[in-house]
């Protein structure tokens, strides 16, 4: 890339937009919590900023790492069985510290969605688990199998 006097002043400008945005994120912050208007997660994660707690903060970016890959894989997951048109009956997901457990319902003898699933399964996997050491495993039972969804899971309506 070319460096012009544009490209500078388009990089600061960005560069100032992202320091402006994050000041004013930490100044509303600090008036909910002088107000006493601050989510109690959010609240004890500037305490141990404030009082240099490093491995809480560490705690508190592995809670968060764990919660944002937990949303991405799922939406991801979901949008790539629409995309395959993956026909479940039934579909419900539990996590744990090392990834997503999907709990998948089909009909009877319908190969075309269990595969789906599987290469559902495999995309989201190729393209997050070796980053993140994060997995998503799923299982997939047909109608006849009567086989309950545990009751870990929560099942998506």
């Amino acid at each position: 890339m070319e460096i012009t006097r544009n490209n500078i002043l388009e990089t600061q400008t960005k560069q100032d937009k992202w320091f402006d945005d994050i000041i004013l994120g930490l100044r509303t912050d600090e008036l909910l919590k002088n107000t006493g208007l601050l989510d109690k997660e959010k609240e004890k994660m500037y305490n141990a900023l404030i009082k240099n707690d490093y491995l809480q903060i560490a705690k508190y970016a592995q809670n968060q790492l764990h919660k944002d890959l937990t949303k991405l894989i799922i939406y991801s997951f979901l949008i790539e069985t629409l995309k395959r048109e993956a026909n479940t009956k039934k579909i419900a997901f539990d996590y744990s510290s090392k990834g997503v457990l999907v709990w998948a319902v089909i009909n009877d003898d319908d190969e075309k969605t269990e595969d789906a699933l599987i290469l559902s399964e495999a995309k989201i996997n190729y393209e997050l688990a070796d980053k993140f050491d994060y997995h998503i495993s799923t299982t997939i039972v047909e109608d006849s199998d009567n086989i309950s969804i545990p009751n870990q899971y929560k099942i998506i309506e």
